[in-house]
C-alpha cells in the first residue's frame, strides 16, 4: 500500500455478505487505528516465510504467486475508533483490505491485527469459556499469544493461492468463477 503511517485510518466498501440477492453492494466501514511498532516489527517473522509456502501449495505451479513480496504488509494496531459496517454486532479482530481484486492488482493490499480487540475478545469471551469446560491442567495453554497467533494465521493466508485463474479460456478470479 501507498501509505504507512502510525496513524492507520481505512475508509470504504468492504464485503458483500449482507446483499444475498445478488452480492453486488458492499457495506462500508471505516476503522482509525494506532499502529503498535513493537508488535508490527515481530510480525515480520511470519511473513518472511509467506512464500516459501505459496511455492508449496498443493495445487498446480501456474496458479502460484511466484512474488507475493511486499504487496500485503501487515500490521498490528490499537483500533481507536470503527464506524459503519466495522462498528456493529460482533467486533473483527482482523481485516485483509481490499478485496477488490483490480485494487489489489494496482495497490496491493494491507492485513491489519486489532490487538486490542483481540486481547478485549481473549479475556472477555475465550479465558470465561475455558475457565468453565478446560480442566485446570489444559487452562495453562490458554494464552493471549496463542490466540493472536492463530487470528494471525488466518489473515496471512487470505493472501495464498490463485487470485486470478482461466476458466473455459475466459479470464476470472476464484470469487467470480
Amino acid at each position: 500500500m501507498d501509505l504507512d503511517a502510525p496513524l492507520d485510518i481505512t475508509i470504504g466498501p468492504y464485503e458483500t455478505y449482507n446483499d444475498e440477492l445478488f452480492g453486488y453492494k458492499a457495506a462500508f466501514e471505516a476503522y482509525i487505528s494506532l499502529r503498535d511498532d513493537a508488535e508490527t516489527a515481530k510480525l515480520s517473522a511470519f511473513t518472511q516465510h509467506l512464500q516459501e509456502i505459496e511455492d508449496n501449495l498443493p495445487i498446480d505451479p501456474q496458479y502460484r504467486n511466484p512474488k507475493l513480496g511486499a504487496a500485503a504488509p501487515i500490521r498490528a494496531v490499537d483500533e481507536i475508533i470503527s464506524a459503519g459496517d466495522g462498528s456493529h454486532g460482533v467486533q473483527t479482530a482482523a481485516y485483509n483490505l481490499p478485496n477488490n481484486e483490480r485494487a489489489v492488482q494496482q495497490k496491493g493490499s494491507k492485513r491489519v491485527m486489532l490487538k486490542n480487540v483481540q486481547e478485549a475478545k481473549f479475556r472477555s469471551v475465550l479465558v470465561p469459556i475455558a475457565m468453565r469446560t478446560l480442566s485446570k491442567n489444559a487452562r495453562v495453554d490458554v494464552n493471549f499469544s496463542s490466540f493472536f497467533t492463530h487470528i494471525l494465521a488466518h489473515e496471512l493466508m487470505h493472501g495464498l493461492g490463485p487470485h486470478q485463474i482461466t476458466v473455459h479460456g475466459r479470464s476470472t478470479t476464484p470469487r467470480r468463477s
